[in-house]
């Protein structure tokens, strides 16, 4: 029993020598239930920077609340929670019956930076070419830091990670001015939506006539900015191909889009996939120099009982190899009419022929010649003179 009592009578003072130590358990590491703040325990008005936060506020250790309400507003305010400028705040006790002390703030911040890219526009997007590494440094260099500051680009508008390295598409970034001795600014939203242009449209194959060159390709621009294409003759070529290259018959020809939005600083981009285009030719068509046939007045209507003998009168006209389903203008009817509204019907009438296919058409003027008819007289042989053989 004795041993007993010495290991008890331990235990209890053992635990003594820690109230004595640490005192009371309720009140450590805060204020005693019912302490109530003071006006006196610190400054009613306070100047803060931009990004600092309720826990930065010098309230002796109290709590800070929204309103002066004990009943109903009774959870304080995170620590973590920004500062508003020209907020007034409430500093209270734990307990509900503690009258809560106001504390104006005033927050102070620089002015966000200026940018070249939309001057006086604190929020907006840029679209350089996907093609190109653009960095938070190169974004950094579209804005210009007031005297004893430097730009920073973060990951957030509010936090603390600067952004490095290229940027993410589709991400959103935030520009402001920072300085070892004054106060941070607002930040600029800048939206990263980088400029990847689809390719533009084309029909395939092109059937282009012989001697056709680059210029004849056609493509379609899908873009409001497109401002050219280009044509490549592969679909990994570096160089884009003049238009006065002449085309080559079954081959396969590579079309790009650049596109330039004149609002932008950026350099304008072009498509990195291109369109296929497969060139057909087909043989140059020629119908020949202008032809003229000559009709006798007295001809006329044995010559031309018909449009159909019209019509063949100046087919006849054209070489042998032009083909004969071509198209006259004016019209076969028109010229008809226009040689029946003529005072005498004499003169030249001329139609021109267009014959070929798409890019490979080819035309030539054909004039039927009506001329007065003459009375010629040859003579006779009444007279014969002997000559020599050597006159």
């Amino acid at each position: 029993m004795q041993n007993f009592t010495l290991r008890f009578k331990g235990k209890v003072f053992y635990l003594f020598a820690l109230a004595l130590l640490f005192g009371p358990l309720s009140s450590f590491g805060q204020q005693s239930s019912g302490d109530c703040p003071d006006s006196g325990d610190f400054p009613n008005s306070q100047t803060r920077c931009y990004l600092q936060t309720i826990s930065d506020l010098d309230t002796d250790g109290y709590p800070v609340y929204q309103t002066a309400d004990n009943d109903d507003d009774t959870q304080p305010i995170p620590g973590d929670e920004l500062l508003t400028d020209g907020v007034t705040y409430y500093v209270g006790g734990d307990a509900g019956d503690c009258t809560r002390i106001e504390l104006s703030v005033t927050v102070n911040s620089a002015p966000v930076p200026e940018n070249t890219i939309v001057p006086g526009s604190d929020s907006f997007s840029i679209s350089p070419c996907s093609n190109t590494d653009f960095t938070a440094s190169d974004l950094a260099d579209f804005f210009t830091a007031d005297s004893n500051y430097s730009i920073e680009v973060y990951t957030t508008e509010f936090g603390t990670t600067q952004a490095s390295g290229q940027l993410t598409p589709g991400a959103s970034y935030f520009v402001g001015q920072v300085s070892q001795t004054g106060c941070p600014s607002l930040r600029a939203a800048v939206g990263y939506d980088p400029n990847d242009p689809e390719p533009p449209t084309a029909a395939s194959p092109q059937i282009l006539c012989e001697g056709s060159t680059v210029a004849d390709l056609v493509a379609n621009g899908t873009y409001p900015n497109t401002q050219a294409i280009r044509w490549y003759r592969s679909m990994n070529a570096p160089s884009p191909l003049g238009d006065d290259i002449e085309l080559i018959n079954g081959q396969t020809y590579y079309a790009t889009q650049v596109v330039n939005d004149r609002n932008s600083p950026f350099p304008p981009c072009e498509s990195d996939d291109r369109t296929a285009v497969l060139v057909q030719l087909t043989p140059a068509l020629d119908a020949g120099d202008p032809q003229t046939g000559i009709v006798c007045e007295d001809d006329v209507q044995s010559t031309f009982p018909s449009e159909d003998a019209i019509r063949n009168f100046y087919l006849a006209l054209l070489g042998p190899d032009v083909p004969r389903d071509g198209l006259f203008s004016p019209s076969i009817s028109q010229i008809a009419a226009q040689y029946n509204n003529d005072a005498d019907g004499l003169g030249d009438f001329t139609v021109t022929y267009t014959s070929g296919e798409d890019n490979c058409q080819d035309s030539v003027d054909l004039t039927v010649s009506v001329v007065e008819q003459t009375d010629a007289n040859a003579g006779s042989f009444d007279d014969i003179t002997d000559l020599c053989s050597t006159e």
